[in-house]
């Protein structure tokens, strides 16, 4: 199963302070290899989805594809931080572009890098580039959709849990293998986390902005009541959800379905979220 390629600390803030787990830090040091990028495949961040959507987060992998091994910081952010200012383009000479246009880079290592889909992509295949230190990949081949979504998650316990809070900031999970977090009752609204959920604005940090799509949540097929989705950050929806009640103690496996759209039944990958005292 791929990996979750983003851990949020959700808030709609500047993503330099967001803690992305599942990548491995700045290493500071240059990979042995220096073999021309060749990109084997390229994913919604969040799932097995071969697909993605204009300003979604997109997972590239390959091999060659950059010297050394890091995520962005402060320093890459050379616009300012403000709402509208650029995202960073490139990190340490690799740089990517999707339909020719270029995308914001957040992570880059020799197998993997993380970017944010450029706005307004046409449908249908888009080339994919990733260029290291003036060397470019061959174009790959990519699928773009009008909507991929998928929940940001977790793993813990031998289960994935989405990356959810209460209403307090507390992190949804089970307790018994998740430090600091707290199952979710009947009737209690959750914020929700999502990527892809519609085309959205590129390239730079986004201010919040409310979508029209019609949305529908459930867990283990029992309705949650979803609010609209609002983009939160770059590539980030926040959906409120408030769960039924009655609603007996378990882990309910949970589906983001978005009307005319996209479904993240088909996402390949459960994500779970536990109900319980």
């Amino acid at each position: 199963m791929r990996k979750a390629l983003f851990l949020f600390v959700l808030a709609p803030v500047f993503l330099g302070a967001y803690d992305f787990g599942a990548n491995p830090g700045y290493t500071g040091a240059p990979n042995a290899s220096a073999a021309s990028p060749t990109i084997s495949g390229v994913f919604d961040a969040e799932s097995e989805r071969p697909s993605f959507t204009s300003g979604q987060w997109v997972g590239i992998y390959g091999s060659g594809l950059a010297n050394t091994s890091r995520m962005w910081r402060d320093s890459d952010f050379t616009g300012g931080t403000s709402p509208g200012s650029p995202l960073p383009t490139s990190i340490d000479g690799v740089s990517v572009t999707i339909g020719g246009q270029p995308a914001a880079v957040y992570f880059v290592s020799s197998t993997q890098v993380n970017a944010l889909a450029p706005s307004n992509l046409p449908l249908g295949p888009a080339d994919v580039v990733v260029t290291n230190n003036g060397t470019p990949s061959a174009a790959f081949s990519a699928n773009v959709v009008p909507s991929s979504p998928s929940f940001f998650y977790y793993a813990a316990g031998g289960n994935l849990y989405p990356l959810a809070v209460h209403l307090d900031g507390t992190l949804v999970g089970d307790p018994a293998v998740q430090s600091n977090a707290r199952k979710a009752q009947p009737g209690e609204t959750l914020e929700f986390f999502a990527n892809g959920i519609a085309a959205a604005q590129g390239g730079v940090i986004a201010p919040v902005t409310q979508f029209p799509q019609e949305i529908s949540i459930s867990g283990g097929g029992a309705p949650i009541t979803a609010s609209a989705p609002a983009l939160i950050f770059a590539g980030e929806f926040q959906v409120n959800g408030t769960l039924p009640t009655p609603l007996p103690v378990g882990d309910y496996p949970l589906a983001l379905n978005v009307k005319d759209g996209g479904s993240t039944v088909d996402a390949g990958v459960t994500v779970v979220l536990p109900v319980g005292p």
